[in-house]
C-alpha cells in the first residue's frame, strides 16, 4: 500500500508505526486499522494522538477520591438522620462535610491547583474537628454518668463514659475522611501545574 492511500484515510498528523498494535490504536484514537501480522503490508498505523494509560498511582488516587466522596455522603446522611443540628457546634461537621464534598467533586471533575489546595486545607480541618467531637461526646457522657451516679470515679467512670449514650468515638470518622483526603492530595499532579486563567484573579487594566 502506498503512502497516498494511507494519507487519504487518516489526517496528516497520523503516522504508521509497525511496532504498535491495531487494538491499541483503535482504542485510543477511534481510527480503524488493518495492519497485517504476516504479510508485511504496511497498512494503516496508529496516529500521534494516542494517549498513554494513567500511571497506577493515579488510578489508586482516583479510587481513593471516589471512596472519599462516598464516605462524606454517608457520614452526612447519618448526621442528618440523627438530627445532629441542635446547636452551633453540632452544625460544624455538617458544614465541613458539605464543603469537603464540593471540593472533592471539583477535584474529580476538574482537577486543577485551586480545588486540590482547597480540598487539602479542608481535610486538614477535619482532624481537629474530629478531636473536638470526641471531646464533646466524652464530656457529655461524663456529665450524664456523674448526674446519675455522683460517686462514680476512676476507670469505672472512664469505661462508662466511652460506652455511654453518646457514641464517644463516632467523630473519629471525620479523622478517617481527613487522612484519606490528604492522601488523595499528596503529590497531586495538579498542584505542579501552572495556575489556569480561571484560577488567576482578574485585574482591570487602567
Amino acid at each position: 500500500v502506498g503512502a497516498e492511500s494511507s494519507q487519504g484515510v487518516f489526517p496528516r498528523t497520523c503516522s504508521r508505526n509497525l511496532g504498535r498494535s491495531t487494538g491499541q490504536h483503535s482504542l485510543h484514537c477511534g481510527h480503524e486499522s488493518d495492519l497485517s501480522d504476516d504479510t508485511g503490508d504496511l497498512g494503516r498505523g496508529p496516529c500521534e494522538h494516542e494517549v498513554s494509560p494513567l500511571p497506577r498511582v493515579e488510578v489508586w488516587r482516583r479510587l481513593a477520591l471516589y471512596l472519599l466522596l462516598f464516605g462524606i455522603a454517608g457520614t452526612t446522611t447519618e448526621l442528618i438522620l440523627l438530627g445532629h443540628f441542635e446547636d452551633r457546634l453540632q452544625w460544624t461537621p455538617l458544614v465541613l462535610l458539605g464543603l469537603g464534598f464540593m471540593a472533592a467533586s471539583s477535584v474529580a471533575f476538574r482537577p486543577s491547583r485551586a480545588p486540590v489546595t482547597a480540598l487539602r486545607a479542608l481535610m486538614a480541618l477535619y482532624l481537629p474537628a474530629s478531636a473536638l467531637g470526641v471531646y464533646l461526646h466524652v464530656r457529655s457522657n461524663v456529665e450524664f454518668e456523674l448526674e446519675m451516679r455522683p460517686s462514680m470515679a476512676g476507670m469505672e467512670l472512664v469505661m462508662e463514659s466511652l460506652s455511654g449514650a453518646m457514641p464517644a468515638l463516632a467523630p473519629g470518622a471525620m479523622a478517617q475522611l481527613g487522612f484519606l483526603g490528604l492522601l488523595v492530595c499528596f503529590r497531586h499532579p495538579a498542584r505542579a501545574m501552572p495556575a489556569t486563567e480561571s484560577d488567576q484573579p482578574h485585574t482591570q487594566e487602567t
